[in-house]
């Protein structure tokens, strides 16, 4: 494996929403500006990076955002993918609480005003970002649309296939581990990150929605089980030096984690801004 990142690659980080991918984004910034090309695509076809020069692709040494599988067609050099995927229950719950959250979101005021319940949420919103959406990403199913329909088991046989050629596939749920292999994968000497985009815990899910989610994301669940596995096998692969490093790190991570929260306003933002 390699150790050091490749002139002539380009590593996309596939960014599935609400899946803890923002603080990977900023480190992703920290190694490669102004290497880097980011993109929010979920509501806007792909094709808008076929606006970007040539020239300019072709120095791209990392690309990230919101984007469906298919992206690499878009560049010239070897394109490697990295991803984090997460318990989809979980995540679909942390969407509907970050809409809340969120003023600027299409859909807040829709939901503030009409007093939307979660179970309601789930049961009345378009598939776009509710059913099954971590598949469609991952299959390059349905970029660029705000209702996308409804996908069958194929979508999940081509998430799997893409999944099992990407540099790193990783889970929210075990982040730490997922950003050593990635440090590892990339080369990156000093591995550290401040956690970014951190949602307030959620009230407990009635479990009428906690159902509603789960019949609506049953290719989601097989794919994150499938991730898992992959995910384990490589941690595997690495053997005890692997969990060794993660161990350390997760000791010194804890650091930058405790002390910035408390730092002063203009701190905290020099701290978030200076690489790692």
């Amino acid at each position: 494996m390699s150790t050091r990142p490749a002139a002539n690659r380009c590593i996309i980080f596939l960014h599935l929403p609400k899946t803890g991918g923002v603080t990977l984004r900023r480190t992703l910034k920290w190694k490669y500006a102004p290497d880097l090309l980011s993109f929010e695509t979920l509501t806007k076809p792909a094709e808008s990076l076929g606006e970007v020069p040539m020239s300019r692709r072709r120095s791209t040494r990392a690309l990230s955002g919101h984007l469906h599988y298919g992206v690499h067609d878009y560049f010239p050099q070897r394109c490697e993918y990295i991803t984090l995927l997460r318990e989809p229950i979980a995540r679909v719950v942390s969407y509907y609480y970050y809409i809340l959250g969120h003023p600027k979101h299409w859909r807040h005021t829709e939901l503030v005003r009409s007093g939307m319940s979660l179970d309601e949420f789930v049961r009345t919103s378009p598939e776009r970002g509710i059913e099954n959406d971590q598949t469609r990403m991952l299959a390059g199913r349905g970029a660029g649309e705000l209702d996308a329909g409804s996908l069958g088991r194929s979508a999940l046989d081509e998430a799997k296939r893409n999944l099992e050629s990407f540099l790193v596939v990783g889970l929210t749920e075990r982040f730490d581990e997922s950003f050593i292999l990635i440090r590892r994968a990339l080369g990156w000497k000093l591995p550290m990150y401040v956690s970014a985009n951190v949602s307030t815990r959620p009230k407990p899910a009635s479990e009428t929605a906690l159902e509603s989610i789960r019949e609506r994301n049953q290719l989601d669940l097989e794919l994150y089980d499938f991730a898992h596995g992959l995910l384990s096998a490589a941690i595997e692969r690495h053997g005890e030096s692997l969990r060794r490093e993660v161990a350390i790190f997760q000791k010194l991570n804890r650091v930058p984690n405790r002390l910035v929260p408390h730092a002063p306003a203009p701190m905290r933002r020099l701290v978030r801004q200076l690489p790692q």
